[in-house]
């Protein structure tokens, strides 16, 4: 038997009532989804689905279609597919079914989001994706009938996906991140509110925006990414207004009692009988100029 071969088994679906047969197809013929949002993580839950198949198998079949260029394209079942290659099978039980791109899509999204756990950034691309397979398949997108055929659609996603279309909206606006801000919001670094007040920023105030989060270690919360968001819309966002931004939350939680050291050089041109008074009132001159309008200042961090 040939290594390219298939060996049809006893269907296992048919427990279900489901006619459809299963078929073992070796691991080289598949592929992984296009532009597949859920990702494969080798955490601990991984470990254990590969003892449990290197025990039992792989007790539920994966759901494929077969390619035109050649191969299968994993609907379902892209975990069980890492695993049983680590676990050092060759070949894997699946289902193949006929699907049109949008059908495998819907079909591919609704099999990942009963998991229990969900990155933003998972679930996100995967209502897009299902958002806009829904929109291609509804047939409504005649010229005139843009804004029925989005309203249709939501409509109908809101149904499917059994979250409110405010919902469903607010995660796929997130799409519009940068992959680095991204990642910060599925670390739980960036906290939502703050991301969805930042989807509005084209790629370059985003841009300076994750340079300056990188220089000041500092993540924005709600409130700063209003202000940055503000700055981009006024075209003042630069990378010293974003870190004055930022980092002026973190003298709000140090809560500045108002002193600081004086550098030796700086001593020295202080006259002998100027008094503490005179300094703190110069100091305080300094830094409301300063706070006023930072961007005419260099920062020293």
């Amino acid at each position: 038997m040939g290594v390219g071969s298939k060996i049809k088994l006893n269907s296992i679906d048919s427990l279900f009532g489901s006619s459809e047969s299963v078929t073992e197809v070796m691991l080289s013929e598949l592929h992984e989804f296009k532009e597949h949002p859920f990702k494969v993580f080798d955490d601990d839950a991984m470990e254990q689905l590969i003892e449990s198949i290197k025990e039992s198998g792989i007790l539920v079949p994966a759901t494929v279609r077969p390619l035109a260029s050649g191969g299968y394209e994993i609907i379902s079942g892209h975990r069980r597919a890492h695993a049983a290659e680590k676990a050092g099978l060759t070949k894997i039980p699946v289902v193949i079914r006929e699907m049109t791109d949008d059908e495998a899509t819907i079909a591919m999204v609704d099999s990942n989001l009963q998991r229990e756990e969900l990155l933003p950034s998972e679930r996100a691309f995967a209502y897009k994706m299902k958002y806009d397979a829904l929109k291609a398949t509804s047939k409504l997108g005649r010229p005139k009938k843009d804004e029925a055929a989005t309203g249709r659609t939501s409509e109908k996603a809101e149904e499917e996906l059994g979250t409110s279309k405010a919902t469903i909206m607010r995660y796929i606006s997130l799409t519009s991140l940068s992959r680095e801000l991204l990642e910060l919001v599925d670390d739980k670094k960036i906290k939502l509110n703050a991301a969805l007040e930042l989807t509005s920023l084209d790629s370059s105030a985003q841009d300076v925006l994750y340079r300056a989060i990188e220089e000041t270690e500092t993540m924005p919360t709600p409130a700063q990414a209003k202000d940055i968001k503000s700055a981009a819309a006024d075209e003042t966002l630069t990378i010293e207004v974003a870190k004055y931004i930022l980092t002026a939350a973190k003298l709000e939680k140090t809560k500045f009692s108002g002193t600081f050291k004086i550098k030796k050089e700086v001593q020295k041109s202080i006259p002998e009988d100027f008094t503490q008074e005179q300094l703190d009132d110069i100091a305080n001159k300094l830094l409301a100029d300063f706070f006023a309008d930072p961007k005419n200042y260099e920062l020293p961090f």
